[in-house]
């Protein structure tokens, strides 16, 4: 007995849960989230996630992901191809204001860009308040 539970364990499938590394709410009230499961990245956007506009499954090597740090903040951006479209999502620190106190303010700003090839058809803004970026 003890040897079929053994069994049964092992060619139980493993459940992996998909690690969030990027999430925003947009101005526009939709959703934006991009996940990774292994070598998978996924691309999902609409007001529910449950039940999306858009939800892309990508191989994590078809994906460009790139940070970029520069003085007073850097940007994190995830690039996403798509049948001649492209989607960029971005989020990052792009102003550092010092007050006249000493404390300094910073500007997080994230969003989504939507291409055609090299051409912009539109561009959302996330609030400032729901971006979590791993």
């Amino acid at each position: 007995m003890i040897k079929i539970l053994l069994a049964s364990l092992l060619l139980a499938p493993l459940v992996i849960r998909a690690e969030t590394l990027f999430y925003c709410k947009t101005v526009k009230g939709k959703q934006v989230r991009i996940q990774q499961n292994g070598n998978t990245i996924s691309y999902t956007f609409g007001r529910d996630l449950d039940k999306p506009e858009l939800s892309l499954k990508k191989a994590r090597n078809a994906i460009d992901m790139t940070q970029t740090g520069f003085s007073g903040g850097g940007e994190t951006l995830f690039t996403i191809p798509n049948k001649g479209y492209h989607y960029e999502v971005f989020a990052g620190i792009y102003k550092i204001n010092w007050q006249d106190n000493g404390q300094k303010t910073h500007e997080e700003r994230g969003g989504v860009r939507v291409f055609k090839g090299e051409k912009l058809l539109a561009e959302m803004a996330c609030d400032p308040n729901t971006i979590q970026l791993k």
